[in-house]
């Protein structure tokens, strides 16, 4: 248990501080945004990702928790869970925020409102994947209502070239 609550603290935290990056910087962000391009958010949008995205994400920390001592099949437990909740914050499944829960976990629609329609440009927020507790820490933490006029997805920057699509 021990392993697993230290597990999602360090998980979440590496993760946030990648993320963060992969929405800051405009080299990282013409991978990442492959993950924001849908316009409509479904279970399946959470394997949306470019090669590269989970290569600097899930490979460093795989091989940190291992040479920290980490039981390996604890590890791979904990990406099964953590697979799960990736795909319930996806899901465009609206959980009612306002109990003790909402205040630790990231709901699916913290979430949602992270995949707010943007050109990666404009700052964004609610960068954690398990807790709530990084955006909260380093104030990205947002619980905005979403609006009936609410829109997902990467508004290019300019218009398409033939042969050449632009994030």
């Amino acid at each position: 248990v021990l392993q697993v609550g230290l597990l999602a603290v360090l998980a979440d935290g590496f993760r946030y501080c990648v993320h963060r990056l992969q929405h800051q910087s405009p080299w990282l962000w013409r991978f990442h945004a492959l993950h924001h391009m849908p316009t409509e958010l479904v279970a399946i949008s959470a394997s949306r990702t470019h090669p590269f995205d989970d290569l600097i994400t899930y490979v460093p920390e795989t091989i940190a928790f291992l040479l920290l001592g980490f039981d390996p099949g604890v590890v791979s437990g904990f990406y099964c869970v953590v697979w799960v909740i990736a795909l319930v914050s996806h899901a465009n499944v609206d959980i009612a925020p306002g109990n003790w829960i909402s205040r630790l976990i990231m709901y699916p629609r913290y979430h949602l409102a992270h995949h707010t329609l943007q050109s990666g440009t404009e700052p964004t927020f609610n960068f954690s994947e398990i807790l709530t507790l990084w955006d909260r820490v380093f104030g990205t933490f947002r619980e905005a209502p979403l609006g009936r006029d609410f829109k997902v997805g990467v508004a290019p920057d300019r218009d398409r070239e033939i042969g050449r699509a632009h994030v």
